[in-house]
């Protein structure tokens, strides 16, 4: 159950924008720019099925980088932390939005993510 700690300790009621610092300076080394990361941290996101979509940070060459997880306990990345946690089972947004509305809840994800709590994980 701990990909659910990450993903309600990223999220916030104030967010605020992702800013500059380590954790943005690290999308735009890996992805060329915040905008170009989310973009494609929100093209995982549409993939068929459940699971999660995790932005791990790379220990050995200090890069961000965006997984499919299905699981809790199988698939994840040794000498990795989880920076961002997006939970995509249908348990997570079911109350608010059907399941063909996905994208909208990616959106109200994005919304409201708690970008010092994700930063402070890179420390």
């Amino acid at each position: 159950m701990r990909l659910h700690e990450y993903y309600f300790d990223n999220m916030t009621r104030h967010p605020a924008d992702v800013g500059t610092g380590k954790l943005y300076n690290a999308f735009g080394d890996a992805y060329g720019g915040f905008q170009e990361w989310k973009a494609d941290f929100i093209s995982v996101s549409g993939m068929r099925g459940v699971g999660w979509v995790i932005a791990y940070y790379a220990l050995h060459n200090e890069q961000i980088t965006k997984h499919w997880i299905d699981d809790h306990e199988n698939g994840h990345l040794a000498g990795c932390v989880p920076v961002l946690v997006l939970d995509l089972w249908e348990h997570a947004f079911i109350g608010d939005y059907k399941p063909a509305e996905r994208g909208k809840y990616v959106e109200a994800f994005f919304a409201n993510v708690d970008w010092k709590a994700c930063e402070a994980r890179l420390l």
